[in-house]
């Protein structure tokens, strides 16, 4: 590999990063949002029941909406927001404690803050994908080539026409075209 060769794959990870991290940033600030508008939908709906409270203190007919109505229509606004805040915190690679609700390291065994047990942490399920993980992972075909650039994040070379990559996820050929393990995304039209 040349020294233009060895720079374009160079600026071509850089760039795959900083995309990723990107659009991960871009994720952060619309959960942000989606929290915000969450929690003010909260604000009315806990000002609707204490207006609910208050015209019936003072004997005031209520107006058709009940404590009931009001106390669902809240507690789904809070699972609403504990859900964006796990998102929230999934995309920070941390988590909240199942006790207090403070954002912790996605290893801690037990909270730092009210010093609850934690469970173990989910692993994510890599599907199929034969590649070694992660980025500048080698493809399972045995060229460098990568075709499962979904789970490991790194740009193909290996199904750039409008073909479906033909690893099968156990790192053999499907199609049994490259018994020697090389590539074997070739256009599978014809």
């Amino acid at each position: 590999m040349d020294i233009w060769e060895k720079i374009t794959k160079t600026v071509s990870e850089a760039a795959d990063y900083t995309a990723r991290e990107a659009s991960k940033l871009t994720g952060i600030a619309k959960l942000k949002y989606k929290i915000s508008a969450a929690k003010a939908r909260l604000d009315n709906l806990y000002a609707s029941l204490g207006r609910l409270k208050y015209d019936e203190l003072k004997g005031n007919v209520p107006s058709g909406t009940t404590y009931d109505e009001l106390v669902a229509k809240i507690d789904k606004v809070k699972e609403e927001i504990d859900r964006y805040e796990n998102e929230l915190a999934e995309l920070k690679n941390e988590r909240l404690c199942v006790s207090c609700h403070a954002t912790i390291g996605i290893d801690m065994a037990y909270c730092p803050r009210c010093g609850a047990k934690q469970p173990e942490p989910e692993k994510k399920d890599e599907g199929s994908c034969c590649c070694n993980t992660g980025e500048g992972a080698d493809c399972c075909c045995g060229d460098d080539a990568e075709c499962c650039e979904d789970c490991c994040d790194v740009e193909s070379d290996c199904c750039e026409s409008d073909t479906e990559c033909c690893c099968d996820g156990s790192g053999t050929c499907e199609t049994g075209d490259a018994e020697d393990g090389s590539c074997c995304c070739e256009d599978k039209t014809e």
